[in-house]
Formats: structure tokens, sequence, C-alpha cells
């Protein structure tokens, strides 16, 4: 009976350990499509990422504008399919847009995690 106590403790450790959403660290997605991003605003907390799928069939990229350093850029890219996760390690108010398309913004706040 001891031996499959443990088993089943070693067993959830891992679990926990290996699971991102078990941990606290989560995924979200934002289209990029022609001439847009959507959704154009979002939450998240920091240590999370955010994934970009091109959905569109012209060329963008995504690029920090504004908000905390380190500035990041991703390929230039045309047509649908093409994926970029970014993960924001710094709480605050991120401006995402487009080098090739200045009126597309995505706006981003990144909120302190709690423990």
């Amino acid at each position: 009976m001891r031996r499959i106590i443990v088993i089943i403790a070693v067993l959830t450790v891992g679990f926990v350990v290996s699971n991102p959403l078990a941990a606290g660290r989560a995924t979200k997605n934002v289209d990029v499509g022609d001439d847009y991003f959507a959704p154009d605003s979002l939450t998240i907390k920091e240590d999370n990422r955010v994934r970009f799928t091109w959905v569109g069939e012209n060329e963008h990229n995504v690029i920090r504008e504004e908000g905390p350093r380190p500035y990041f850029e991703s390929e230039s890219v045309a047509g649908s399919g093409f994926t970029y996760t970014r993960k924001f390690k710094k709480p605050g108010r991120y401006t995402i847009g487009c080098f090739l398309h200045q009126d597309m913004d995505l706006f981003l706040r990144v909120k302190k995690r709690r423990n």
C-alpha cells in the first residue's frame, strides 16, 4: 500500500512540473490577418506566452513598438500557417505591431504574477 501511495505522489509531482497550465503558465493565441490582429487587445500574466498565427495572404511580421525591453521582431512572412511564439517576462503595457503595416496594433497588458 505504501508503495502505491509513493507512486501516486511521484506521478502527481511529475504532472504538475511538466504541465504548463498546472504550473500557472499559459499560451494565448492571436491571429495575424491582412492588416489586423485578432484580438487587438489582450491581458496575460508575466511568463505567459502569446502565439501569433498568420491567417492572411499578405506579408506581415510582429514587432515590439512600445513597452518593456527587450526589443523583438519576428520574420516577415506572407501567407497562412506561419507561427511565432513569444514569452513575456516583464510586466507592463506593450504595443505590438507589424513593421510593414503601421496601422496594425495589438495592445498587450502583462500583469505581475502573484505568489
